[in-house]
């Protein structure tokens, strides 16, 4: 895409430019970097952006030809390089810098250890040594006379930005309801007389979204739920909250007609796809496939608003557990292995160099931060760009726009910046949505609450002792297809598949995602040779 003998610049995605707010397509965001001479400069254009983008530039005005790249605050449109001699080549897909005489990934052991569990791997790395991946908020300085690569951080809210510590609990419920606005009334910009496509569940992300559009005017919506079974509630609820509203609800089957126990690993469509979604640096399930292919086909041209990123800026999976003083890296790092649910069975030396792992990304977060806002640093700059995106990579495979109003990057910041405790168990995100539901029409008296179940005696036993059993729990076989399996995971992920990691992987996947991982990584050759 560019290197130092070409003499243009690349740029794709949108934004609004905080300065004046104005709404940028891609030329707009060319032009917004046109200027730019030092790096300074461009860390000052990248930080004025907000949406879904990046920028590569050749520098042709500089003696020595730098070029500089970068990518938004999410990394929600990836962006990896890779250097060849004096050169560099980049491309929003790792596996697109792969050589053609390359037939096996020589992926570093611990690397494929974190991948593993996590689905992803961390950093700035790839499952391929010299394919890299710019991280979240940052761009990269490329020198060809030295061949070498600077990392430069531009979003800084997770790290440096300033802290109402001292604002009370209902102020702090108040603003958020008017940066949610902010937030809302911008994706009403980016919309204008697009047709709009809105993955509706039964939980408060996309129902926050689906009310915003009906209190802005906004009615070409069509909103979709999909799973196994349109008869299961979350189904049942989502039409009713679209019902409700007035927006039509369809319902789309995860399982594709016609598919058998050998499921997608023999559809080259569907390896395309995931190839596509998930880069060099990810796994990925099948989820989203059916759903996205047949709403392009119903709604081209349409704008799809996915939830993304409500339940990290809410504060989910925050608990009282990790630990502060003096061995705190080193104990929270060793907690975060057991966190969420592990997605293969560890040895107890595996255990030990993924702590390691941990300690090492924790370590290199400033240090004045709490244990809390650590491990939530790991979550935005490596859980959410690197997994949980990936749903909405979906969309844009098949040619539909994403717009994501929870990754807001003003939005963002002003959660960051409260106090931990009104985020902890999504307390505040949560009271916030309940009374905009309520006022709406659009509660239920059963809706889940994260805080509310967090606030049991019994679950916070669990959630302190949870790191001291799963260990051993996870050396047990255990059923990878638990009950409650609404995307149909049972019919998508056995059969063959099954078969062909229970022969081919050197490990025992725990989970359905570890299954998904498993696979992924023996289908692209990055597992070591028996």
């Amino acid at each position: 895409m560019a290197t130092p003998q070409q003499a243009t610049s690349v740029a794709r995605g949108e934004a609004f430019r905080t300065t004046d707010s104005a709404f940028l397509s891609s030329d707009g965001i060319l032009q917004h970097f046109s200027t730019a001479r030092s790096e300074q400069d461009y860390l000052q254009r990248a930080a004025e952006l907000n949406g879904s983008w990046y920028y590569i530039s050749n520098s042709q005005p500089t003696p020595s030809h730098d070029i500089f790249a970068f990518v938004d605050h999410r990394s929600t449109l990836s962006l990896y390089y890779r250097i060849e001699g004096s050169a560099i080549r980049f491309s929003n897909n790792g596996f697109d810098l792969i050589h053609a005489n390359e037939t096996r990934i020589e992926t570093p052991p611990t690397t494929l250890l974190f991948f593993s569990q996590w689905g992803f791997t961390p950093e700035d790395s790839t499952l391929h040594p010299d394919i890299k991946r710019i991280p979240v908020g940052c761009g990269i300085h490329f020198s060809p006379s030295t061949r070498e690569v600077t990392t430069l951080r531009y979003d800084t809210s997770l790290y440096e930005g300033p802290r109402l510590e001292g604002i009370g609990y209902e102020e702090a419920k108040q603003l958020f309801r008017e940066r949610l606005s902010c937030a809302m009334d911008r994706m009403a910009q980016r919309l204008e007389s697009h047709p709009v496509v809105l993955p509706l569940t039964a939980g408060r992300d996309s129902r926050l979204i689906a009310l915003a559009l009906k209190e802005r005017d906004i009615t070409s919506v069509s909103t979709c739920t999909y799973g196994a079974s349109e008869g299961i509630h979350e189904v049942q609820r989502a039409r009713t909250i679209a019902q409700k509203l007035g927006f039509p609800h369809h319902f789309i089957s995860t399982l594709p007609t016609g598919y058998d126990k050998r499921g997608y690993t023999q559809d080259a469509e569907a390896i395309k796809y995931l190839k596509q979604i998930s880069g060099l640096g990810s796994g990925y399930f099948f989820a989203e496939y059916t759903t996205a292919q047949q709403m392009a086909q119903r709604y081209p041209g349409a704008v799809v608003l996915p939830g993304h990123n409500g339940d990290i800026i809410g504060g989910d999976n925050l608990h009282l557990r990790f630990v502060e003083g003096a061995t705190r890296l080193e104990t929270n790092a060793y907690l975060m292995c057991f966190h969420e649910n592990g997605n293969r069975r560890l040895e107890r030396n595996e255990v030990a160099q993924l702590a390691n792992l941990h300690q090492t990304l924790l370590a290199s977060y400033p240090q004045d931060k709490t244990a809390i806002e650590l491990f939530e640093t790991f979550r935005n700059r490596e859980l959410m760009p690197k997994y949980y995106i990936n749903s909405s990579r979906s969309w844009r495979y098949f040619g539909l726009s994403v717009w994501m109003p929870f990754l807001d990057k003003d939005l963002c910041q002003f959660m960051h910046s409260l106090p931990a405790p009104y985020r902890i168990g999504k307390r505040l995100y949560e009271e916030v949505s309940t009374e905009l539901f309520r006022e709406a029409g659009i509660s239920f008296a059963n809706d889940f609450s994260a805080y509310q179940q967090w606030q049991k005696p019994a679950f916070r036993v669990k959630q302190l002792l949870r790191p001291f059993f799963v260990y051993q729990h996870s050396r047990r076989r255990r059923p990878l297809f638990p009950k409650g399996d609404l995307m149909g995971f049972r019919q998508l992920m056995a059969g063959d598949l099954l078969k062909e990691v229970q022969h081919k992987v050197p490990w025992h996947p725990t989970t359905i995602n570890g299954l998904s991982f498993a696979w992924w990584l023996q289908y692209n050759n990055c597992l070591p040779k028996d």
